[in-house]
């Protein structure tokens, strides 16, 4: 099943906005999570995941806290909100008990957009599944985005094309996604993986299905570095090149494959800064058209004002597109509605202050030692090697963008983590069957 509702979860949840196919994603995922929960448990819960666990149970705890009604001689102390109280005295109105979140309706639907990559983390922790079916699935939609990528520019702009999925979109390669730097998270994402389906047939196995899996490898590393030329994000063509070398290390030392993909990469590396110094790029990279950036960089310093009037207590998850208003300068407020800050550490810190912080920072440190864990370990597989790097990927690319914000990459995001949790769990039940072996005598 979960093969099945990743599919489902890059080809219908590509927009961070309420559409019909998250909607869709949102009503399955309550179902999913139940069958998890009571489904009988076959997979060993070690300290990587149940430190997992914790984490998500505590980011869970931090946004209900933040439903919790508080009187108005406390709130009205809090940072941030002396705007809100004088809204009140204006209107003659007598201050009410509110929250800590100062868009609790905003909160609510922010919950909701979290059932998809719960149901896909608790589906991987809890219940065995095929990591290759996994890797497949990813695949697959990665090339199928691409696809209809291609179809996208050859067939005119959003309204004049049929094969643009949503109404508000960039322009281009967006497959099945409404923004072009989200499709290219999903081609960094899942070039690990279809390097991970090369590294099962150069591991040795000679099966049919290894073989069968290795075509399917080769042929997602191609027209994922083809997509990634179509696509022209900045941020994804910057990040391709680590992301293909650090990938390449999934092989094996020695495999015919390995000598292949080292110079087909150079050849893609070479492809996409040829990409970057072409005629559509150049602008911005020789800084004549750098509005992308200049405006990236004027939403970073709205948030950090807001952060800095409403630390330590945040403004509640899922307030910022009402929040961020409070903080421009009504004197250079043009047409762009800015809907997240592009930068998801700042976002997250505007709204969860303090606590959300001590939160990022400690997921942040349980990804980088669990990942150091999963490469040390001798019997961790490919995948779940692979999982590491394309959850690198999404994780640095959330630096300049939102991609987590979709049902998709969130999804794709949790499985990760939980494919790494569940190597190190394999790990370990190996060596202590190994350590209970080891005494045994021969007669």
């Amino acid at each position: 099943m979960l093969p099945a509702y990743l599919f489902l979860c890059l080809i219908l949840g590509g927009s961070s906005r309420a559409a019909w196919g998250s909607v869709a994603l949102q009503a399955i995922a309550p179902w999913l999570i139940s069958y998890a929960a009571l489904a009988d448990r076959s997979v060993e819960q070690t300290r990587s995941s149940r430190l997992l666990l914790w984490l998500l149970g505590a980011w869970l705890l931090l946004v209900f806290l933040q439903l919790l009604p508080i009187p108005p001689g406390l709130w009205t102390q809090l940072p941030g909100r002396e705007d809100l109280a004088e809204g009140y005295r204006e209107l003659d109105y007598a201050l009410p008990w509110l929250p800590f979140a100062m868009a609790p309706y905003d909160l609510l639907r922010a919950l909701v957009t979290l059932l998809p990559p719960a149901a896909a983390l608790l589906m991987v922790l809890r219940l065995r599944q095929n990591e290759g079916a996994i890797a497949g699935a990813i695949v697959i939609a990665a090339m199928a985005g691409v696809t209809l990528g291609a179809l996208q520019i050859g067939g005119g702009g959003p309204g004049q094309s049929p094969w643009y999925p949503y109404a508000i979109t960039n322009v281009g390669a967006v497959g099945f996604f409404a923004n072009s730097n989200h499709m290219g998270s999903l081609l960094l994402a899942s070039f690990p993986f279809a390097m991970a389906l090369i590294a099962r047939r150069s591991s040795g196995s000679r099966s049919n299905f290894a073989t069968s899996s290795a075509a399917l490898g080769a042929a997602g590393c191609l027209m994922i570095a083809i997509g990634v030329a179509l696509n022209r994000s900045l941020a994804a063509l910057g990040l391709f090149i680590p992301v293909a070398f650090a990938s390449i290390l999934l092989l094996q030392q020695g495999s015919r494959h390995k000598r292949l993909i080292v110079p087909a990469t150079a050849v893609a590396a070479v492809v996409c800064l040829a990409v970057l110094t072409g005629s559509g790029l150049r602008a911005e990279l020789a800084g004549s058209d750098t509005s992308s950036f200049v405006t990236r960089a004027d939403m970073w310093r709205n948030t950090l004002r807001l952060i800095a009037k409403t630390f330590p207590f945040g403004t509640g998850v899922g307030s910022f597109p009402s929040i961020y208003a409070l903080g421009e300068d009504p004197r250079t407020v043009g047409l762009t509605y800015i809907n997240h800050a592009h930068n998801d550490f700042l976002e997250v810190v505007l709204e969860t202050g303090l606590l959300g912080l001590l939160l990022l920072i400690a997921s942040l440190v349980w990804w980088l030692l669990t990942s150091v864990g999963v490469w040390r370990s001798p019997s961790s597989s490919a995948f779940s090697r692979a999982a590491t790097i394309a959850a690198g990927a999404l994780i640095l690319h959330s630096i300049v963008d939102y991609p987590l914000r979709t049902a998709g990459l969130s999804s794709v995001f949790a499985v990760c983590l939980g494919m790494m949790a569940i190597a190190l769990s394999r790990s370990t039940e190996e060596w202590s069957r190994f350590r209970a072996a080891r005494h045994v005598k021969i007669a």
